[in-house]
């Protein structure tokens, strides 16, 4: 099993509503959730590990992930909130502001023997997943465990 770690999060993207207004759509994203996505519609057995909210957007993330094949076995569901990605371009340039603070994703705890190392083929992680605290400390303390244990990649 391939195994991706991190940011599970809503992405509001702008449109023009139908009478020309400016307004966002919810758009379930994150890059470590992008990857498993991916990797699972590829036909490789995929997994996703971080937090995901109980709120009505985490039920939007869970079902997104199922609906493409990602196992939810490592994924820890909380009453935190759900991240949220707020995008404005610039030209053809994204530009996010992050609401994240205190969610299901960033305050995920590792516990240690939850991930049966001898099953688990790679792992990935990536985007803010090693840099905002104290979630990164946590992948930290994952990643430590599953070094010798499996093939890791951390970009």
């Amino acid at each position: 099993m391939l195994l991706s770690c991190g940011d599970a999060l809503i992405d509001f993207v702008p449109v023009k509503s139908a009478d020309g207004r400016d307004a966002y759509v919810p758009a379930v994203g994150g890059s470590c959730l992008n990857i498993a996505v991916a990797m699972a519609r590829l036909g490789a057995l995929t997994g996703f590990v971080g937090g995901i909210a109980n709120d009505m957007f985490g039920t939007m993330i869970a079902d997104h992930l199922a609906a493409s094949g990602v196992s939810l076995r490592y994924v820890r569901r909380s009453d935190d909130e759900t991240t949220l990605a707020f995008v404005r371009f610039v030209g053809n340039e994204p530009h996010y502001a992050f609401y994240d603070e205190t969610t299901a994703a960033r305050l995920w705890t590792y516990r240690p023997d939850s991930i049966p190392f001898p099953a688990i083929e790679a792992l990935h992680v990536g985007s803010t997943t090693l840099i905002n605290e104290p979630v990164a400390s946590e992948y930290l303390a994952l990643f430590k465990a599953a070094k010798g244990r499996t093939l890791t990649d951390a970009k």
